[in-house]
């Protein structure tokens, strides 16, 4: 089985938009954020493709879609909230373009 190609980045305070996240990662460690509930922003979402995001920041973040996007049963663009649990992850699955479910997973 190969490795999944894992990043890791910084979430950023702001909004939708902030931190995209690069479309070749399978894996982002979010390693920090700012006190001020930062965040990062999925790509624009194909179906079929998978994500895992993994919260080691120590705080809450945002995930938001791509402008346009959904998260589960949010509304458009809605960000989806993230806490940072040791050993959890959330696992992004596109199912029809910009549109993302997501389930939590064990990581690490």
């Amino acid at each position: 089985m190969s490795q999944l190609k894992t990043g890791a980045m910084t979430a950023v305070a702001g909004n939708q938009g902030v931190a995209p996240i690069s479309e070749d990662i399978e894996v982002i460690v979010i390693e920090s954020s700012p006190a001020t509930k930062g965040g990062i922003t999925l790509f624009s979402g194909h179906p079929g493709r998978s994500l895992i995001v993994v919260n080691n920041s120590g705080v809450t973040i945002n995930v938001w879609p791509a402008t346009g996007g959904y998260i589960g049963d949010g509304a458009q663009n809605a960000a989806l909230t993230v806490k940072a649990v040791t050993g959890r992850g959330i696992h992004f699955t596109c199912y029809t373009p910009d549109k993302w479910a997501h389930t939590d997973v064990q990581w690490g």
